[in-house]
């Protein structure tokens, strides 16, 4: 397929509802492709860098990006992954010269759609729908953020796995027959994301292996999404 081809093909494509390009009216998405250029990089590429002046922000096509941060004790911390039709860098092109607070990373290969952060400024003072919805792609992205948060105090550790398990199948993981396969993980990022130690994180996958979870070295697998489903809502159900 010839870059034409692709592009025209890209922009044609049917973006989930619930994304940020998914959202956008097929003028402005149009626009956006004719205004950057289609990049592909290999799992583990550093796409943007925490504490870096960011020049640019991208579109991601295909593929999965992995959002860290360090504590202030040095820690790299998992806070979110980013699929297709999300969008990482926004916040140069919002407040230009403003440090990166994170860091983006491919945690799968990875098809992006790049462009300048001053393309993206000039975008966002034109196109009033991308205005809009990249607000609330910031605002989803900080509620996700909140019920991580609310989640350590109200859950136990194995239905708050389970949840977060649940919600990462629905939005990154590949699925097969009932079956999903989440992007690399490790352990460490799963404790991260769900707000648990390293032990409480080993228990509470010990306690899902009867209910559809696998876990090998950073290979994630719901072997029965339904069944792990199953115990989510009758865990919540629980008053105990």
């Amino acid at each position: 397929m010839s870059t034409s081809d692709m592009l025209r093909s890209l922009q044609s494509a049917q973006w989930p509802a619930d994304t940020l390009l998914g959202s956008l009216t097929a003028e402005t998405r149009s626009m956006l492709f004719q205004v950057s250029h289609t990049i592909s990089h290999p799992p583990g590429t550093t796409l943007l860098r925490e504490g870096d002046t960011c020049a640019t922000a991208s579109f991601i096509l295909d593929g999965t990006v992995k959002i860290a941060a360090h504590t202030a004790t040095g820690t790299e911390t998992l806070l979110g992954l980013r699929g297709a039709g999300n969008m990482i860098g926004e916040a140069s092109a919002l407040r230009p010269g403003t440090p990166q607070a994170t860091t983006a990373q491919a945690a799968t290969a990875v098809l992006v759609q790049t462009m300048s952060t001053h393309t993206l400024s000039r975008m966002l003072t034109t196109h009033p729908d991308l205005t809009i919805n990249l607000c609330r792609a910031i605002e989803s992205h900080l509620r996700w953020a909140n019920r991580r948060q609310l989640d350590t105090t109200i859950r136990k550790a194995s239905t708050r796995l389970a949840i977060l398990l649940l919600e990462l199948v629905d939005n990154h993981a590949d699925l097969i027959d009932g079956r999903g396969q989440l992007p690399p993980l490790t352990q460490h990022d799963l404790g991260s994301l769900a707000g648990m130690a390293h032990r409480t994180v080993e228990k509470a996958i010990a306690d899902l292996r009867p209910h559809g979870l696998t876990v090998h070295y950073r290979r994630i697998n719901i072997t029965t999404i339904d069944k792990l489903r199953q115990f989510a809502q009758q865990a919540l159900n629980d008053p105990r």
